[in-house]
């Protein structure tokens, strides 16, 4: 790479950039199109064409003219250029001995030889890393700036069609299906008064169901519950003597500051610890867990 600061930042600069255009260009097909399946399938084949034509793979004089106006529209194009400008344009590459023509005995004389790279001029042992590009990329060193605030450009664009995307499109409204019943088949539109039926339906098979409903379960509990874990230089006491109990038909809620250990004590009680020292008594019933309390025990993390 180029050895100097302000090309070095250049080169950040440019790749900064480039990458939050390109975030911001996947970001719009995905604001743009009413599926994550359709976006991936748009965005291969767009991706494929970007770098195809970005003018490295295919320089743009050697690009197909169908297709070739995708240079101009394409955000890789414009960082490849102003990549490729800012680390080549003071470069001066060697063609002595067999990158000169005609080489071989005989032929000594650098008056009468001239580079293999594109480039050369007659007589010349070198080539200068501008006329490289401008012959071989068609790239313009001097436009360096240009190209640099075009991919700054498309990344302003990328947002304010996101920014546009997200206000006023809207593909969770029904989709694009529309029921069609028979005469006389579609269904009653919700009312007032068919809301308060349904309610009190569910409210008495709630009651009756309550007053069925036996209760079968266990008290669990827990009692002087120590969990140290290993830091450098010792060990960390993060649980200190907690005691509780759970019984059936009750709800128990869990409270306090955050980092107050409520996740911990979950994760030590449902045996969820898999590193540091769990102490103290959890019983079922007044008897200690069993070897398959995990595997009959539903435990969901917050």
């Amino acid at each position: 790479m180029a050895q100097s600061p302000g090309q070095y930042f250049v080169h950040v600069f440019t790749l900064f950039i480039s990458s939050m255009a390109m975030t911001n260009m996947f970001r719009m097909f995905g604001n743009i199109t009413p599926s994550l399946y359709i976006a991936q399938q748009v965005l291969t084949f767009i991706l494929i064409l970007m770098i195809c034509y970005s003018g490295y793979l295919i320089p743009h004089p050697k690009m197909h003219p169908w297709l070739s106006w995708f240079y101009w529209i394409n955000p890789f194009a414009y960082a490849f250029k102003g990549l490729f400008s800012n680390e080549m344009r003071n470069l001066r590459f060697d063609c002595s001995g067999t990158g000169s023509i005609p080489a071989g005995p005989g032929y000594d004389d650098p008056a009468y030889q001239t580079c293999t790279l594109p480039g050369s001029t007659p007589g010349a042992d070198y080539v200068v890393g501008r006329s490289y590009l401008q012959r071989a990329y068609d790239i313009n060193v001097d436009d360096q700036a240009i190209d640099v605030i075009a991919v700054f450009l498309f990344w302003i664009l990328f947002t304010v069609i996101n920014m546009a995307a997200m206000e006023w499109l809207d593909f969770t409204g029904g989709g694009y299906t529309h029921k069609v019943y028979k005469r006389g088949k579609a269904p009653k539109e919700n009312t007032n008064e068919s809301e308060k039926e349904a309610q009190l339906l569910v409210q008495q098979a709630t009651d009756s169901m309550s007053k069925t409903l036996t209760l079968k379960g266990g008290c669990f509990m827990w009692k002087d519950v120590r969990y140290t874990v290993p830091v450098k230089g010792g060990d960390r006491l993060l649980l200190d003597d907690v005691e509780g109990w759970i019984k059936p038909g009750q709800m128990t809620a869990l409270m306090g500051a955050s980092g107050a250990g409520k996740t911990t004590l979950l994760d030590v009680l449902a045996k969820r610890k898999t590193m540091g020292t769990v102490s103290g008594t959890v019983t079922l019933n007044g008897k200690p867990l069993k070897i398959d309390f995990e595997r009959i025990t539903g435990y969901v993390e917050q």
